[in-house]
């Protein structure tokens, strides 16, 4: 899933984060997806992004992070046939040079409840 940015609060704070890739460039973030549909028939994809524990130089805001996909690594996340364990793994290891390089801001106290509007955003 291409974002240009993710957020998180840091607890207990409640100080709003912008993370972002360097030059302020798109991001791969994984997800796994399946068809749904709503009650009166209409199709619609769900999806969930996958999570990991924080990069070290992320964690002091929030233990977790989007796993990111390394460009290199794309074509072999959207195409395994048998995706599982071993492919997240490879994934991890894949994305660790990026997470070291995203920068993250806090964003002058922004409080309050989750707001999914804000929470990505995508360039395309």
């Amino acid at each position: 899933m291409p974002v240009s940015f993710w957020r998180e609060m840091a607890k207990p704070s409640r100080v709003w984060h912008h993370f972002t890739a360097p030059e302020s460039g798109l991001l791969g973030i994984a997800a796994v997806t399946r068809p749904g549909r709503t009650a009166d028939g209409a199709e619609f994809t769900c999806y969930s992004i996958v999570m990991q524990p924080a990069a070290p130089c992320l964690e002091h805001v929030h233990d977790r992070m989007p796993l990111l996909i390394n460009p290199g690594f794309a074509e072999e996340w959207l195409m395994a046939p048998n995706p599982g364990a071993t492919l997240v793994d490879a994934a991890i290891a894949a994305a660790a040079p990026l997470s070291d390089l995203i920068r993250v801001t806090p964003e002058g106290g922004v409080t309050g409840a989750y707001r999914r509007t804000n929470y990505l955003a995508t360039n395309i």
